[in-house]
């Protein structure tokens, strides 16, 4: 079974091919159920549960500052600010190891004093800059996994498709992410894109391999196969459908896909039509990705007379 990546420790981790962040809400939990052992400490606090609250404080601080995404989002005075409090705690812990019996050793009132001053000042810089960082969240769209879409837009579609028609991985791919991100006329482009890489291997196979039309638009592909008979009828009425109601509007400049509904929908139509499609392929027929993209670019032009 197909699965998604899951989260790093260090906050979250970046989306393959964006420079965007996946960001592990939990680990700022785990992060602050640490820091909160702090402002707890004093005298009388025994030698143990302090020292192992300095040490985990002072090691989620470093990882947030120093190991994570979040280090973008921190300013000078905060970097600055976490350090000394870390080494603060460092030592104060090494203080404990260093006594003459670990099992009665004390904090001391003026290490405590300091210690709560400069965790203070951290903790109201670095709620500050977390506030003020560019978070945002990707809201659910028509029932699909989130990771799904951002990450491993395959998985919507049919699991033979990346191995039949192999071109049309980085258009899914872009297209999922559109959606997730809601750009919806950026996502009927990439659909239709795809959609077409599949018609160009699906030629290739229900034809016996004929040379492919020189004309390289959707048009002229399906103009052909009607002309050679080529292809179950009921797929070809398919593209025909989508051609005619999804991708010939979407071609013109004053039109777009106004809302998520629209792209939804054009996904639903996709989905199913290359669906057919890869039906008639067998899984030996893939051509290898072509090392130029340009190559593979679709005709983005008004469809010919002939249709």
């Amino acid at each position: 079974m197909r699965s998604v990546p899951s989260h790093s420790r260090s906050g979250g981790r970046p989306l393959e091919g964006l420079a965007m962040q996946k960001i592990d809400p939990a680990f700022l939990f785990e992060m602050g159920e640490q820091l909160r052992k702090v402002p707890t400490l004093d005298q009388d606090t025994p030698s143990g549960t302090a020292y192992f609250a300095l040490q985990g404080a002072a090691n989620a601080i470093e990882q947030a500052v120093g190991g994570s995404i979040y280090w973008h989002l921190l300013r000078a005075p905060c970097r600055a600010a976490s350090a000394a409090l870390v080494e603060q705690m460092r030592s104060m812990s090494r203080g404990i190891l260093q006594a003459d019996d670990i099992s009665t050793a004390k904090l001391e009132h003026m290490e405590v004093l300091k210690l709560q001053a400069l965790y203070t000042k951290f903790e109201t810089l670095f709620l500050g800059d977390l506030q003020a960082g560019a978070l945002y969240l990707v809201s659910p769209k028509g029932g699909y996994d989130t990771d799904a879409l951002t990450e491993a837009g395959l998985l919507l579609f049919s699991s033979d498709l990346a191995t039949k028609a192999p071109d049309a991985i980085r258009d899914i791919k872009e297209a999922t992410r559109c959606i997730a991100f809601e750009l919806p006329t950026a996502a009927g482009f990439h659909l239709h894109r795809a959609h077409e890489s599949v018609l160009r291997v699906y030629w290739d196979n229900v034809t016996g391999g004929e040379p492919r039309p020189k004309e390289n638009n959707m048009g002229v592909y399906l103009a052909e196969l009607d002309k050679l008979n080529k292809g179950k009828k009921a797929v070809r009425l398919h593209l025909r459908s989508i051609k005619t109601f999804h991708r010939n509007p979407l071609m013109h400049p004053e039109q777009s896909l106004e809302n998520m509904d629209q792209a939804l929908d054009l996904l639903t139509a996709i989905r199913s039509s290359i669906g057919y499609m890869l039906q008639e392929i067998p899984l030996d027929s893939a051509t290898p990705l072509f090392d130029d993209m340009s190559e593979t670019r679709v005709q983005w032009a008004d469809e010919p007379a002939a249709s």
